[in-house]
């Protein structure tokens, strides 16, 4: 560029190249271009980082590379159990930093919170951001059937308390296999919708639905399948000889006057399976009919 500008500031105004704090500009902005050894003015970019720490985002300009240090530079101090993210990853402050800084970093404080486990309390202090991340870290083993207050995914907020309400295990027997379980709920019923089983029409639960979940741990619970079905039998009814004097027939001589017949006795009877197996037969009703000679 050519300019009339007396000083390396002047120049690079004059140009329209905006120039910040953190930038470093050879020679010094306020050295005057006619005393320059050589026509060349350079300019060493800081690079821009979005910055999240403390509840607020801003973004920073800065020639360091380390996050630990870029931090460090804003006052920003660094607790042994608070973590550094960088760009998505946590930082290993351990370990030498990149060639460039990262374009975004994340300050996460440690803060303790209380835990409640079937009774049994605890604090840990933790930086992770949600509930279920802070029991992970903890080591704490959750079941499905678990109950936990405030939920997995709810925010960490300082002097928090969280309460796990532990599941019981439960085995359940039905349709010809066991289904292991865990469950906090207080009936059978309860257990079995659940896991996703239901009485349909006659079947039934031992423990019946209504009853609360057995204390024992691994108490089974038995689904028992029901079905019934309509049979109809037919019985033979002998036929009975009636004799009877006739006038054209000779005395000690017999003739046979009309043939018989067996009567026929039909009924109805319902049979009742248990899970396949026959457990029962009642008859319901009948009718007879019945020819004889």
């Amino acid at each position: 560029m050519r300019t009339h500008a007396a000083t390396v500031g002047g120049a690079l105004h004059e140009a329209g190249l905006p120039v910040y704090s953190a930038d470093i500009v050879q020679p010094p902005l306020a050295a005057k271009i006619a005393d320059l050894p050589a026509p060349l003015i350079s300019i060493d970019r800081a690079s821009g980082v979005r910055l999240t720490a403390d509840g607020q985002t801003r973004t920073v300009r800065t020639q360091l590379t380390s996050p630990l240090a870029i931090l460090g530079s804003l006052g920003l101090n660094v607790g042994p159990q608070d973590e550094i993210w960088a760009d998505g990853a946590r930082v290993d402050v351990t370990q030498p930093a990149g060639l460039l800084p990262p374009a975004q970093i994340e300050l996460r404080r440690a803060r303790a919170v209380a835990v409640m486990d079937a009774g049994a309390a605890a604090q840990i202090v933790t930086a992770a951001r949600t509930v279920g991340e802070a029991l992970w870290r903890a080591g704490y083993r959750l079941y499905l059937g678990d109950d936990v207050e405030p939920r997995l995914d709810a925010p960490l907020a300082p002097l928090m308390t969280i309460t796990i309400h532990r599941s019981r295990p439960v085995l359940v027997q039905a349709d010809g296999g066991t289904l292991p379980t865990r469950t906090h709920r207080g009936t059978v019923g309860e257990v079995l919708s659940d896991v996703g089983l239901a009485l349909v029409g006659q079947d039934y639960s031992i423990p019946a639905a209504d009853q609360p979940v057995p204390e024992a741990e691994n108490a089974p619970i038995r689904v028992v399948r029901v079905r019934e079905e309509i049979l109809t039998e037919q019985l033979p009814i002998p036929y009975d000889t009636l004799f009877q004097a006739l006038p054209d027939v000779e005395i000690d001589n017999l003739t046979q006057a009309q043939a018989g017949v067996n009567g026929l006795k039909q009924r109805l009877v319902r049979v009742r399976y248990e899970d396949g197996a026959e457990v029962s037969r009642v008859v319901h009703d009948s009718a007879a009919r019945h020819e004889g000679s």
